[in-house]
């Protein structure tokens, strides 16, 4: 009988054979360094890569009520159902029905898929609001 496998997660996916973790060598980089770090841009991580606005035209266009977008922005956070619950006052069972609410609505099964989901349309809102402006221009200019 084949030995049973321990269940496969971000952190245990990458993991070489045998368990050993193989120590990262520092990188040497070949830009210069900055000369002041108040020019230094913020790292824009979780959901702060989309604007406010950006958010409010990504719920609407995916019908999301404002607590399931909380919800989603808590996954892009990369918070756990426990962390979203305790942020936003609800109990974790709660959290938890939104999210399955959330993941049917958008027709995905994970987290990763949600994530891939928003940002599919993101750029599907990018490309026709892009497309509206050219539109615009096109028309403006054929009116001279």
């Amino acid at each position: 009988m084949p030995k049973s496998r321990a269940p496969l997660t971000a952190k245990t996916a990458c993991v070489p054979v045998g368990g050993k973790v193989p120590t990262p060598r520092p990188v040497r980089s070949t830009t210069a360094p900055r000369k002041d770090a108040s020019e230094a841009q913020p790292e824009l991580t979780g959901r702060a890569v989309l604007s406010e606005g950006q958010w409010l035209l990504i719920a609407a266009s995916l019908s999301l009520s404002p607590r399931e977008l909380q919800i989603t922005q808590g996954i892009f956070d990369d918070e756990k159902e426990a962390a979203i619950a305790l942020r936003l006052g609800l109990s974790i069972h709660t959290v938890h029905t939104y999210l399955e609410r959330v993941y049917h609505k958008l027709n995905v099964a994970s987290r990763c898929g949600l994530l891939l989901r928003v940002f599919f349309e993101h750029v599907a809102l990018s490309d026709s609001d892009s497309r509206h402006r050219d539109r615009s221009r096109h028309a403006r200019s054929d009116s001279r």
